[in-house]
């Protein structure tokens, strides 16, 4: 799988990766279990704050993996995202690696 890498409105190029550990953390922080948040995408839906969450936690698995600290909060972090990049993420997240369509 390629590095996946979005920039964000500071200009700063973030890398997004995916680990199982993941979907822990996304269920202790949004309450939503992973196939629920999946099942919506494949619906073609866009769940913004699972969406942000989601892409977050990615992005701090992603800067480990680069050997640096992404340093923001989920808010920070949101605030960054523009909404190019945000259409990015989700394109991201609906890879074939990532979801499939029903």
């Amino acid at each position: 799988m390629e590095k996946q890498y979005v920039k964000l409105l500071n200009d700063r190029r973030v890398r997004l990766a995916y680990y199982p550990k993941i979907t822990v953390d996304f269920r202790k922080q949004t309450g939503t279990f992973m196939a629920a948040f999946t099942n919506e995408l494949r619906k073609g839906k866009f769940p913004i704050q699972e969406m942000l969450s989601f892409a977050w936690l990615m992005a701090i698995e992603g800067e480990k993996l680069d050997g640096k600290e992404l340093g923001l909060d989920k808010k920070e972090f949101g605030g960054l995202l523009d909404i190019p990049t945000f259409s990015q993420i989700y394109k991201i997240i609906r890879s074939p690696w990532r979801v499939k369509k029903l």
